[in-house]
């Protein structure tokens, strides 16, 4: 790695020397040795928080962490990545605190004030989505129409409910001796958290704790990525039915959801064709929030059972192979 690359940091207070590289941390050794281990074994976890006061050089670390990883996993030269990181505009990096908080991306976001007639058209789409879902009713590849729209279905408005219980169902709602357990086994994962005592929490706790989720530029407490990609699946699974596969699904979180915020997943069939004697079509996703903007789209393609003899008995579609690219 080059210290000839400069790196700002966000927090960079007036007239205060930055450390320039890893090597110039001073303090910590038990955090610095455990994210060289994970460097050198290529085992990060997946997400680390560092904490402490402005202008220490949290951001700098940082950095220069993406760069040692970028390097390892692509064929660039280090120099090129370097100069790409510091600029902040390497394709795989996403600097939250500058692009969020620094930027002011969601500073016009407010809670969003629903009418009563809004409560009751989107109360009224989640209790009819059962009347919406194929379940054991076989739905055949020959039956499906490009163009054709799948049955929308909402989420919301989130609430600390909806968020906990995905954290619950998920397995993660850990608590007591369980986080402390894994605190130590994957402490880069958790941090001792000063609003709670010194409690231990987790680096996600901004999903529920406001200050956290503030720190990072948004304005309240937000959903989990996997969750939203979940209803993204239900909004698939309730139209396909029992006998069909879903071979993928891609989901992109380009804007957070904060509580308070309805989605609406919406799709659409784009695509239908055979591969490999599968019957398969693509459809379209995405989600949008009650201010209109897209906030996850997508895409997911199912296999189904076919009428057409000359195709083999649909079980699973496992025999077939979608080529698709690794994503890393």
């Amino acid at each position: 790695m080059s210290d000839e690359i400069e790196v700002r940091e966000p927090d960079q207070l007036a007239g205060v020397p930055l450390p320039e590289s890893r090597s110039q941390v001073i303090g910590h050794e038990a955090a610095r040795a455990t994210i060289r281990a994970a460097l050198d074994a290529s085992r990060l976890p997946g997400g680390m928080l560092l904490h402490g006061p402005r202008g220490i050089g949290k951001a700098t670390l940082a950095f220069d962490i993406a760069r040692e990883v970028f390097a390892k996993t692509s064929d660039e030269s280090p120099a090129h990545i370097a100069a790409q990181v510091a600029a902040g505009g390497y394709p795989n990096l996403r600097v939250l605190r500058k692009a969020a908080r620094d930027t002011g991306k969601y500073k016009e976001i407010v809670q969003h004030e629903y009418t009563n007639e809004m409560h009751d058209r989107i109360d009224q789409m989640v209790l009819d989505e059962p009347k919406h879902i194929r379940g054991a009713n076989v739905r055949y590849w020959e039956e499906v129409q490009e163009g054709e729209e799948l049955p929308t279905i909402a989420r919301g408005p989130l609430s600390l409910m909806d968020t906990m219980g995905f954290l619950v169902g998920c397995g993660r709602g850990h608590t007591h001796g369980v986080v402390l357990q894994a605190a130590v086994k994957h402490p880069g994962h958790f941090f001792r958290n000063p609003e709670a005592g010194g409690g231990v929490e987790y680096t996600g706790i901004g999903h529920h704790r406001e200050s956290v989720a503030k720190e990072v530029g948004v304005p309240g407490t937000y959903d989990y990525g996997p969750q939203r990609s979940s209803w993204m699946c239900t909004l698939v699974t309730n139209w396909m039915g029992d006998a069909c596969v879903i071979k993928r699904v891609r989901t992109e979180m380009r804007r957070f959801n904060i509580v308070g915020d309805t989605t609406f997943c919406k799709a659409r069939v784009v695509r239908k064709y055979v591969k490999d004697k599968t019957a398969l079509v693509d459809i379209e996703i995405a989600a949008e929030n009650q201010r209109g903007e897209v906030t996850t789209p997508g895409i997911a393609t199912v296999a189904l059972p076919s009428r057409d003899v000359k195709l083999p008995a649909f079980i699973d579609g496992a025999n077939c192979d979608l080529e698709l690219p690794v994503v890393r």
